[in-house]
């Protein structure tokens, strides 16, 4: 197999949210086994208790009850990992709806850079799966297959890239706030 390193996806993504100055950050994420889903919860949640901070993961299902009871407890979180970028997106409309700005209330990262964020409301940082390299790391292995070359089954991890971008900020006093009421 052949895919992005998801557990160092995470991690850059994490570094860039923590050297912003966020120690709240929750993580939404699926209800599925997928191995990508897996890692990238599983590296959240190594980060988070490797700086001695609190793991939030959050399911998010098909209603934003998940982010309603997030937001209304007395630990808000100042920043938002989402496990894919379709998520982050659901995320930024359902703060928008309650009043909330990104970056300036809360700061939101997705993964996959998917077509699109770069010329969303708020352009979208994310990790960039690096989709050329992984699309021509298959064709390699195909074509050794092809020509008759032993292949011995791996699996493959390509690093993909963080894309910083406008929906993420340092930690604001509004921030600071929020987090201690």
């Amino acid at each position: 197999s052949v895919c992005v390193d998801n557990e160092e996806g995470v991690e850059q993504v994490m570094e860039h949210l923590y050297d912003l100055g966020h120690h709240s950050i929750a993580h939404l994420t699926v209800d599925n086994h997928f191995s990508s889903t897996v890692a990238r919860v599983k590296a959240y949640e190594n980060f988070m208790r490797k700086r001695s901070l609190v793991p939030n993961t959050i399911i998010y299902g098909s209603g934003d009850a998940p982010l309603h009871k997030l937001m209304s407890g007395p630990n808000k979180p100042t920043a938002i990992f989402a496990q894919n970028d379709g998520l982050a997106i659901r995320a930024y409309k359902f703060f928008k709806s309650i009043g909330l700005s990104v970056p300036e209330d809360i700061s939101l990262v997705g993964f996959d850079d998917d077509d699109g964020m770069d010329k969303f409301e708020v352009p979208l940082t994310t990790y960039a799966q690096p989709k050329k390299r992984i699309g021509a790391k298959c064709a390699r292995i195909i074509q050794d297959i092809l020509y008759g070359e032993e292949i011995c089954p791996q699996h493959y991890l390509i690093p993909g890239d963080l894309i910083v971008r406008e929906s993420t900020s340092t930690v604001s006093a509004k921030m600071d706030t929020a987090c201690a009421s």
